[in-house]
């Protein structure tokens, strides 16, 4: 999977509004996927929230061994 910073975000976002897929299951899907390619980081200033969850998620994949693809 080829995903931006912006998308994860975007996707992270909708999740606050009801979207039926919580924040925590949206991490777990992007955490378990084969290979996780994250294009554009440090392309924006990236506020607190966002390192956060970019680093939960490369966290996670290498806890879990998976590639992070960064």
């Amino acid at each position: 999977m080829i995903i931006t910073v912006a998308d994860i975000m975007s996707a992270m976002k909708d999740t606050f509004r009801n979207s039926g897929t919580s924040e925590e299951q949206l991490l777990n899907d992007l955490s378990n996927v084969d290979l996780l390619v994250i294009d554009e980081i440090g392309v924006q200033t990236e506020s607190k929230y966002e390192k956060v969850i970019i680093n939960q998620i490369v966290d996670r994949r290498s806890s879990s061994n998976a590639q992070p693809g960064c």
